[in-house]
């Protein structure tokens, strides 16, 4: 079995769960910020018989970018540990030949290039000792635990997307090895490191890569509970209230934008937009949504987008730890699961089998169906000039 060395071993816990997780949802979506369209994109006739549209333009690079990415697939192990090692820097964690024919056997394709969402989120932790990781693993309140193949929960209540993502887990927990999943049970992002220390860490992380030798191999995952001989003291992640765009402005790099962006206090005005073509665009069409949808570089999304208009809860840390959530910001570093509410047919998250009229007779409007746990609706009408 392909291993990695003693160092990582509960970075590498977390490693293979966010693999298989993301391996076993692979067919219920797809991740569009991992592949975006390049500035400069080649032009090419228009289809015979029709006039030429830049949309046309922006759906053959796509294709071709998709091509050029689907030539990579592993399709032996071999392959797949080549890849890893050519785009990681490392030997691959212990199960990663299970892990492998997990998902050959579940008819995904291996892309190494796909696991990038992964890796972004759990680099800065190589930072971060191993003993502490544990600790705080074991200390943040809300967390599934595998222990010899079965799955448990703690919680202060039921909570659905809890009992969902012990469902998922649950179905390869025999892969895993023993390992506290500590959840983000709010609707809310919560970790919210500073540019400048997240950059620290990275930066560490690229020291500490090399492929070690066959003789700094190990062959299984080290232990899962801090030891009664090891002193750590008890983690406090130290949350904080008060306005969220305050916060997340940290997230961002020091000359982005968002840092010297005042913050919104008046919803009711309509937000300051561009009217010009966005920058990064084609012809006045997006061609790199990775940026688009990034607020430390469009500090004006703030009046936008409900999270930062009037959360309904806010408590944040500045403080990296090990915590699983099912989306974030770009500035945030939870460690990205698949979202509780794909795992299930629920008509309160499907909407159920009936999806509206027929389209000849559906109207032109738009409404919001869930519930508004971000911008709430008020008499004022935050959101009516949005």
């Amino acid at each position: 079995m392909l291993t990695a060395p003693r160092i990582s071993g509960r970075f590498t816990q977390l490693l293979l769960l966010a693999a298989i997780l993301l391996v076993l949802t692979v067919f219920l979506y797809t991740n569009a910020d991992a592949i975006h369209i390049p500035e400069t994109v080649s032009l090419k006739p228009p289809t015979k018989g029709r006039p030429h549209h830049p949309i046309d333009d922006l759906i053959e690079e796509a294709d071709r970018q998709q091509d050029a990415l689907l030539q990579k697939q592993s399709h032996t192990l071999a392959d797949a540990v080549r890849a890893y090692e050519d785009r990681r820097g490392r030997r691959p964690p212990p199960g990663f030949d299970v892990w492998f024919h997990f998902a050959q056997e579940n008819n995904a394709l291996v892309v190494e290039d796909f696991f990038d969402r992964v890796y972004h989120d759990l680099n800065p932790f190589w930072a971060i000792p191993a003993l502490d990781i544990r600790q705080q693993a074991g200390d943040i309140f809300h967390r599934i635990s595998v222990r010899n193949g079965n799955t448990t929960q703690l919680s202060d209540e039921p909570r659905v997307w809890l009992d969902l993502w012990e469902n998922l887990i649950g179905t390869i927990a025999q892969h895993l090895p023993d390992m506290d999943i500590p959840i983000n049970v709010m609707d809310e992002s919560r970790v919210i490191v500073p540019w400048e220390t997240i950059d620290e860490y990275m930066t560490a992380e690229k020291k500490s890569r090399r492929i070690v030798p066959a003789s700094e191999v190990v062959r299984k995952f080290g232990k899962t509970s801090v030891g009664k001989d090891e002193e750590v003291p008890p983690f406090d992640p130290q949350w904080e209230g008060g306005p969220y765009w305050d916060r997340a402005v940290f997230g961002c790099h020091p000359d982005s934008p968002a840092r010297s962006y005042k913050a919104e206090v008046d919803y009711t005005a309509f937000p300051p937009l561009n009217n010009s073509y966005p920058e990064k665009s084609y012809e006045g069409y997006v061609t790199n949504w990775t940026y688009v949808k990034q607020p430390c570089e469009h500090p004006q999304l703030q009046g936008l987008h409900g999270t930062f208009v009037e959360p309904i809860s806010i408590s944040n840390s500045r403080k990296l730890m090990p915590l699983f959530g099912g989306s974030k910001l770009p500035m945030n570093n939870e460690i990205l699961l698949p979202p509780a509410m794909y795992w299930t047919d629920d008509p309160f998250y499907s909407g159920g089998e009936q999806h509206g009229a027929e389209w000849d007779k559906k109207k032109n409007k738009i409404i919001w169906r869930g519930a508004a746990s971000g911008g709430r609706n008020h008499a004022f009408g935050s959101w009516r000039n949005r």
